[in-house]
Formats: structure tokens, sequence, C-alpha cells
């Protein structure tokens, strides 16, 4: 009798030692993934502790863009209204060029022909 109590203490004893080990175990697995996630919280912190003051110099950089963008906007468009002054005088000036070159190139008497003479 006093040996079976025994034998059952002892089994007692090993299946608890077997539980402790096991959440010996556990804790060491809790313990890394604790690490491990405080790490990634430092480093979440340290790449996020800046983002707001990086955010209000980038908008502040991005509104300067679009004001000189409305500039440039703005010179493209009076650079293009003079390139197409430029171009209409071009044209005009060779047409009216053609015009004297074909003109001049005719006899006196043809250019004056289908005129009204001039009376003193």
């Amino acid at each position: 009798m006093i040996g079976v109590v025994i034998s059952l203490n002892i089994a007692i004893a090993l299946f608890c030692l077997f539980i402790v080990w096991r959440v010996w175990r556990l804790k060491r697995m809790l313990a890394k993934v604790s690490d491990t996630l405080l790490a990634w919280e430092r480093s979440t912190y340290r790449t996020l502790y800046q983002a707001p003051d990086h955010i209000l110099n980038t908008q502040g950089g991005i509104a300067h863009l679009r004001k000189q963008h409305i500039q440039l906007r703005f010179r493209l468009r009076q650079v293009r209204q003079v390139l197409a002054l430029v171009f209409l005088l071009q044209r005009l000036f060779f047409q009216r060029s053609q015009w004297l070159k074909r003109y001049l190139s005719k006899a006196p008497a043809q250019r004056l022909k289908g005129r009204a003479p001039i009376s003193p």
C-alpha cells in the first residue's frame, strides 16, 4: 500500500514537473515574442515619430510647387501668345512680300491697267 502511494506521488510529481517544464518553455517563447514586438514597436516609433514634421514640410513644398506651376503656366500662355503673334506677322510679311514680288514683276503698264487715270 505504501508502495502504491509512493508510486502515485512520484507519478504526480513527474506530471507536475512535465507541466512546469512546458510552462517554462511557453514563458521563454512568449518572452521572445514580446521582445520581437517591442523591437518592432521601437522601430515603428522611431520611423513615425518625425513623420508629422516631414508631412508638414512636404505639404509646404507641394504648396510652393503648385504656386510655381501656376506661374509657369501663365508664362507659358504668354510665350504661346507671343509666338502666335510672331508667326502671324511672319505669314503676313511673307504674303505681302509675295504680292509685292508679283506686282513689281509686272510691267508698269500692266500695273496701271484697270485703274482710272489720274486727272489734274
